[in-house]
C-alpha cells in the first residue's frame, strides 16, 4: 500500500535576514492546487480492468472554505466549461469523485485537470481505493511546482499490463517540456494551460530529467497489472515528483518494521554529487552519484542511515514486503525541509493503527507537542540515535485524530506516518528557485548545511 501526505509550517522571523528567507520558502500546504487523477487500473487474472474508487482528502489547521472546480461540457453546445462547488472544511474532510475524472491513457477526452482554491492553507491528498487497499499521494500546491525535476520510479511486474508512467500537467500556455533519460531518450512536448501529457513504458523510468520553460506538475507511478503476475510490486506505486531544492543535502532515514526491506534510491539532478552514506550497521561509504543514474542502497531493516551530499540530491525510500514486492514509495525530506507543525489525519481508512515517527535534534526532543500538550519528558527512554549522533528519532501515537504535532519553540522536525502497511512523509518545505540570494542554514551543533 502506498501512502504519502503533504502539510505546512508557518515560519517565524527570528532575526536579521530571517524574513527574506521565510519568503523564499514554500511548503506542501497551500491555497491553490492544479492536478489530475492518473490511471491506476486493477486487473484480475483474466486481464479484466476495474477502476479504483477515487477521493480527495482535505486537511487544514483549523477551518477553510474550499472551492473545487471540475472540467465539464455544456450539454447544449458541447463546449468545455467548469463547475465549481464550495466545501466547508473543519480540520479534515473527504470529497468523493466519479471515476470519469480518471485520465485514461487510451482516452484523451477522459479526466481533465481539477483546480482547488481555498481561503486558508490546506493539504490536498488524492486517494485511490480498491478492496480496502489505499494508494495515496499528495498534490503539491501551485506555488511549489517547478521547472526542473529528477524522476523517481521503480520496476514493473512481469506482465504487459504493468507500466511505469509519467503524468505531466501544464499550468501555463506554450509550455515546452523536455525529457532526457536512458529509457525515454530525448523528447519534447508542448502543452497549453491545463493540458496533460502521459508517457508509459515497461522500463524503470528512474533518473529521467524533466525541464520546462514554465512550471509543470509531474506524477510518477507504476501500475501492478494482472494479479497473477506479481514479482516486483505488491501494490501500485505513486509519487508526485518533488522540485529540485538546492539546499537538500542532509538526510536521515529511520528504520522500518521487521520482516520488510527498504530500498533507498539517491538521484542527482545535476551532473554528479559526492555523497557520504553513514550507517548504524556499516562503515561510512563515499560514493559519486551521476545524473540520470540512481544509486541504490538496500540496508537491513534495523539500520538508520544519515546521508550527506556536496550538491542537491533527491532521496526516495521504497518499502518492500518480501516475497510479494514493493508496497510504498515516498520522498524523504532533507533536514533543511523539515517543518515545525503538522496537522495530521487518516480519515480515508477505518484503521487507526498508525504511529508517527519523528526525527529531531536530540536536545530539542522534549519540546514536542501533540494538540498543544507535551509528550516526551526524557528522550533517552524512547528515542533511537542516528549515525552522526546529533539527531534522534522516536515513535508517538496520538490518542485521537485529527491532531496537530508541533514544537513548543517552533523547532523544525521531520514526521512520517508509519504502520505495518505503509510509510510516508507527513510534509516538507522547499526553497523557491527564484531566491538565489538566500544561503542555506548551517546547524551550529553539526556544521552541516541544511
Amino acid at each position: 500500500m502506498m501512502l504519502c501526505i503533504c502539510l505546512l509550517v508557518i515560519l517565524t522571523s527570528t532575526g536579521p535576514g530571517r524574513a527574506a528567507e521565510t519568503e523564499c520558502k514554500v511548503s506542501t500546504y497551500g491555497k491553490e492546487f492544479i492536478f489530475g487523477f492518473v490511471d491506476l487500473p486493477s486487473y484480475n487474472s483474466h486481464a479484466q480492468a476495474t477502476d479504483p474508487k477515487i477521493d480527495v482528502q482535505l486537511i487544514t489547521q483549523h477551518s477553510a472554505n474550499v472551492y473545487i472546480s471540475l472540467p465539464s461540457t455544456n450539454s447544449a453546445n458541447k463546449t468545455p466549461t467548469t463547475v465549481t462547488t464550495k466545501y466547508y472544511v473543519y480540520k479534515s474532510k473527504i470529497v468523493p469523485f466519479n471515476s470519469s475524472f480518471i485520465n485514461k491513457n487510451q482516452d484523451t477526452s477522459s479526466g481533465g485537470v481539477i483546480k482547488i482554491t481555498s481561503d486558508a492553507p490546506v493539504t490536498v491528498i488524492k486517494v485511490y481505493t480498491e478492496d480496502n487497499d489505499h494508494i495515496v499521494c499528495p498534490v503539491l500546491p501551485s506555488s511549489a511546482v517547478s521547472t526542473s525535476y529528477v524522476i523517481p520510479s521503480y520496476g514493473v511486474n512481469a506482465n504487459s499490463y504493468s507500466k511505469a508512467q509519467l503524468f505531466v500537467a501544464a499550468l501555463n500556455d506554450s509550455t515546452t517540456v523536455t525529457f532526457e533519460g536512458f529509457e525515454t531518450g530525448s523528447m519534447i512536448q508542448t502543452l497549453n494551460q491545463n493540458e496533460i501529457y502521459t508517457y508509459q513504458s515497461r522500463a524503470d523510468l528512474s533518473g529521467t530529467i524533466v525541464t520546462s520553460n514554465n512550471p509543470v506538475a509531474i506524477i510518477s507511478s507504476v501500475t501492478v497489472g494482472t494479479s497473477s503476475f506479481y514479482n516486483k510490486l505488491k501494490e501500485g506505486l505513486i509519487i508526485e515528483a518533488p522540485p529540485v531544492d538546492r539546499h537538500a543535502r542532509h538526510f536521515i532515514i529511520p528504520v522500518l518494521r521487521a520482516n520488510t526491506e527498504k530500498i533507498i534510491r539517491i538521484y542527482a539532478p545535476f551532473q554528479h554529487a559526492n555523497v557520504e552514506i553513514h550507517s548504524t550497521s556499516d562503515t561510512t561509504k563515499y560514493v559519486t552519484v551521476y545524473q540520470k543514474i540512481f544509486y541504490e542502497i538496500v540496508p537491513t531493516s534495523a539500520t538508520v542511515l544519515e546521508i550527506l551530499s556536496d550538491s542537491p540530491v533527491v532521496i526516495v525510500r521504497i518499502d518492500v514486503d518480501s516475497p510479494h514486492g514493493a508496497f510504498s514509495m515516498t520522498n524523504i525530506p532533507a533536514v533543511s525541509q523539515f517543518l515545525n507543525s503538522y496537522p495530521v489525519d487518516i480519515s480515508y481508512t477505518s484503521s487507526r493503527k498508525t504511529d508517527f515517527t519523528v526525527i529531531i535534534q536530540y536536545n530539542k526532543a522534549s519540546g514536542l507537542l501533540v494538540n498543544d500538550k507535551p509528550i516526551i519528558h526524557n528522550p533517552d527512554q524512547t528515542a533511537i540515535g542516528t549515525p552522526l549522533g546529533n539527531f534522534t528519532f522516536l515513535t508517538i501515537r496520538p490518542s485521537s485524530l485529527p491532531a496537530t504535532i508541533s514544537h513548543i519553540a517552533s523547532e523544525p522536525f521531520g514526521l512520517f506516518y508509519t504502520s505495518s502497511n505503509y510509510f510516508y512523509s507527513a510534509g516538507m518545505q522547499f526553497t523557491n528557485s527564484d531566491c538565489s540570494s538566500v544561503s542555506p542554514s548551517i546547524d551550529p551543533s553539526t556544521g552541516f548545511i541544511g
